[in-house]
This record gives C-alpha cells, structure tokens and sequence, in this order.
C-alpha cells in the first residue's frame, strides 16, 4: 500500500466516527506498517474497544520498532493503557526501552505490577537491571516494589552488577533489606560469592548472617552444620529460625543435641522449627 495510504488510515484513527476508527485500525493490523506506531500507540487509550484491541494487535505485530511510543504509555493516567503498553512488551519479549517497565513495579494497579515483573524477567536491557538494583537498595520504595525488583534480578545470574553488590555489603548504606538482597544477589551470581560469606556467620547485620547460613550450608559437611547449630543461640529470632530450618533440610546427628537445646527457647516459631527439624533429621537416620 502506498505511504499517502498510510497516512490517510492514520489520519482516520483520530475520526469522530467510532466505525471509521476501527476500520482505520483493523487494516493498519493487516499492514503492520512500522509508520503507523505513534498513532496506534495513542490508539491505545482511544474510547471504543474494538480501536484499542486492533491497535494492540497492531503494535504487537509491527514488533520491536513500536516499543519507543509503546513505553510512553506506560506513563498513561489509565491503568488499562497502561495494561495494554505491559501486555505488547510482554509479547514482543525485546529488552529495548525495558527501563521505562521499572517503575510499574510499583503500580498502584496489582495486575500491572504483575506484568511489569513478567516482562522483566523476560528481557532485561543494561539499564533496567542497574534501575531495578537502585530499587531494591532504595528505602524510600515501597517493600512490595523493592520485593518484585528483587525478584526480577535473581531470575538469572547478573555478572555486571558485581561492583554494585559488593559496595552495599561494604558500605551498609541501606537498610537490612537492601543489604540482605545483595547478599542474595551475591550468592546467585558468582561463586566465589559462598566464600566471602564463609566468613559472615558473625557479621552484626543479621540479614548477612542469615546469608551466611544459607551459604555454608552449601559445604554440607559436619564441621559447617556445627557452625549453623552454634547460630540457634544468636541473638536474632530470624537468624535463628534460619538456623532451625536450614538443619532440618541438611542436618544429621551431630546437630541434634544442639536442637534440642534450642527447644528451650521462648519464641514459639522457633521451638516449632526446631522440633520439625528434629523429626526430619530423626526421619532421615532411620531411612
């Protein structure tokens, strides 16, 4: 079809008659003319139904090159436009423009919070994953978004954020969450991660001797088990519910002295976890 063609069905996308639109947006989906992509983007928020789906349609078939004026209604007022922007990223699965997703992690519609950390973990450009690390370290964020963010970054090892991890475990300039997420991040991208935090089983953070837990854990040896048994006694109820939890998926009889010990605990949840991993361990002798 001829450009002036084009133009005119675009053009038609703005008429007063509601049949004129559709007609204009259905045959634009037929073309999938890549020129069409900033009109059929403000198409998106256009009050008949059947313009909105057609121009969805559309941009999800023009592909990567309706992304740019896609991402600029992801700012709409109109949490189905915003929908609509979400659900054209999530099919065109390309990481261009994804910094513009991040902030929908913190919609104030959950369905589109939902999308945001679907289209995320799909495709991911430089940008967003450094916006989404700032999110996660950010106080100032909602727990919800921070959370989804989080998430979003431990869908796959993330080599390039190294020097970011290892600044926040260094520094603590964030709170306990921030800290606790980048040892998990730490954890999940590199393994020379499991040996700096060898060494953390008594740091004062109790987030990073939770990692700590976790990660010696990994040396599945009685030596590391003792010193998981040890941190039942730790000050946190937290880290010594970890504690509880993680013998009860790799103790053996070595810990369960030092479990039953723990029993005596005040804490209700604890002694729970203790007793369940008793019972675990118990069941795993006997096996």
């Amino acid at each position: 079809m001829a450009d002036s063609e084009v133009e005119t069905l675009i053009a038609q996308l703005t008429d007063i008659d509601h049949e004129v639109r559709r007609f204009a947006a259905k045959k634009l989906k037929e073309l999938k003319d890549a020129n069409a992509a900033f009109a059929l983007s403000i198409a998106l928020a256009d009050k008949d139904i059947f313009v909105r789906n057609y121009a969805t349609d559309a941009l999800i078939l023009i592909g990567e090159q309706s992304l740019k004026y896609v991402s600029e209604q992801l700012k709409h007022e109109d949490p189905e436009v915003r929908n609509r922007a979400l659900s054209i990223f999530k099919h065109i699965k390309s990481p261009k423009f994804t910094e513009r997703v991040v902030p929908l992690l913190g919609d104030e519609d959950e369905e589109n919070r939902i999308i945001a950390r679907q289209v995320l973990q799909t495709a991911l450009s430089p940008e967003a994953e450094k916006l989404l690390f700032e999110a996660v370290k950010d106080q100032n964020k909602e727990k919800s978004m921070r959370e989804l963010a989080l998430q979003v970054l431990l869908t796959n090892p993330r080599p390039s954020l190294e020097k970011e991890i290892i600044e926040v475990l260094e520094k603590r300039d964030t709170d306990d969450f921030g800290v606790s997420s980048a040892a998990k991040l730490l954890i999940h991208s590199f393994p020379e991660g499991h040996e700096i935090f060898k060494e953390k089983l008594n740091d004062e953070n109790p987030h990073v001797r939770i990692g700590a837990i976790i990660t010696t854990a990994s040396e599945n040896d009685n030596r590391a088990l003792r010193k998981i048994a040890e941190k039942l006694r730790d000050p946190n109820q937290e880290v010594r519910t970890t504690a509880a939890n993680v013998l009860g998926e790799k103790g053996n009889a070595i810990v369960l002295s030092y479990l039953e010990e723990a029993m005596q605990d005040p804490n209700l949840g604890i002694w729970k976890a203790c007793r369940d991993a008793i019972n675990k361990i118990k069941e795993r002798i006997e096996q």
